[in-house]
């Protein structure tokens, strides 16, 4: 049985490539792996060759899952470089396509699983002896396990905690288990996003027990399906936040000219203000102010100035309200953001710790 796998070459400025390399590189169609237990730093090392030429290593992630294979009897039989035409002596790494041969696999290990659920949901790998297990989810649970069996067999496992369970025991020895189907109608987008709260949920259960073989915590998974529900949320939710901000706009046009009629009224009754206040200081006179009882004049104009001072009390607590509407609006119209505006945003303030 063959298994091709992806997996990245780095350490490039490690080995000194020359334009030459990088040319005769660009153009390969083949490379060799070369493992290397006597690294001093990684003793999963790969080495990755062109010709009579090391170009680099199997990075240290894909080298733990590979170089166990590949000690337990794997065969690499094909590595195929990945897109090359962007290398350069300052590129850090490239892909590779690495295809396993795994001889003497009992067939019955890879029948196809006509009980498991083919919707999808959350699954778990459970080891029976001692109950560790490995929760993950899918969208199609029956070929997901598939593909973990096929994993498994092959030695490439990318959980090295279930493959040495694995290579260590039989196949019997495992239990595999739908823990929760999804809910029906759920659309791509809300659909992982259930997958991805689930997941996380009974990962930590098995956490608590101390049964967990997972390495990672779970979460969301993209997929093509669930990218092109976001785009379309994103789509919906920019043009919410267009219609609402138009909206916004039109009441803070209204609300400004409000604000300025209101502030030529208040300019108006302070100036009468002033004039009803001088008026009324020239009518008191000197007898007035010294015996403090006013004259007719007096009394007159200060009852002029009780309406105006009213007046004007009114129109300046009517501009306040209108102004605090226009900033309530301008702040508003501000808050409102589409997606590509909140992901800047929070880039910025990331950027700032």
């Amino acid at each position: 049985m063959n298994k091709t796998i992806s997996c990245t070459v780095t350490g490039l400025k490690y080995v000194s490539l020359t334009p030459d390399a990088i040319t005769e590189l660009k153009t390969a169609i083949a490379l060799t792996l070369v493992r290397d237990k006597k690294n001093q730093h990684d003793s999963n090392a790969i080495q990755v060759w062109l010709g009579q030429t090391r170009v680099g290593f199997i990075s240290r992630r894909d080298a733990a899952v590979l170089a166990p294979s590949i000690d337990s009897g794997s065969e690499v039989t094909n590595v195929k470089p990945g897109r090359t035409e962007h290398l350069s002596l300052q590129s850090r790494s490239f892909k590779v396509s690495v295809t396993v041969s795994r001889p003497n696999i009992v067939k019955d290990s890879l029948k196809p699983l006509k009980s498991i659920c083919p919707g999808p949901g959350i699954y778990r790998i459970r080891f029976k002896l001692d109950g560790q297990a490995y929760v993950g989810q899918s969208s199609r649970i029956d070929k997901r396990i598939g593909g973990h069996r096929a994993n498994l067999v092959m030695g490439v496992h990318s959980n090295r905690n279930l493959q040495d369970l694995w290579n260590r025991n039989t196949p019997r020895d495992f239990a595999i288990e739908v823990l929760e189907e999804a809910p029906k109608g759920l659309d791509a987008l809300s659909l992982q996003n259930w997958l991805g709260e689930r997941e996380v949920f009974w990962i930590a259960q098995e956490r608590s027990r101390g049964t967990s073989l997972n390495i990672e915590d779970g979460g969301f998974v993209e997929t093509k399906a669930s990218e092109k529900g976001y785009q379309e949320y994103v789509k919906k939710f920019d043009a919410a936040v267009r219609i609402e901000k138009r909206k916004i706009r039109e009441q803070l046009k209204v609300a400004r000219e409000h604000q300025s009629k209101l502030r030529q009224s208040l300019m108006k009754v302070e100036r009468n203000l002033e004039l009803k206040r001088q008026a009324y200081k020239r009518a008191r006179g000197w007898f007035d102010r010294l015996t403090g009882h006013h004259t007719i004049e007096a009394r007159r104009c200060m009852e002029v100035l009780d309406v105006v001072e009213a007046e004007h009390e009114a129109v300046r607590s009517e501009f306040q309200g209108a102004a605090r509407e226009v900033y309530r609006l301008e702040e508003s119209h501000r808050k409102h953001k589409t997606i590509k505006q909140l992901d800047n945003a929070f880039r910025r303030v990331t950027r700032l710790y």
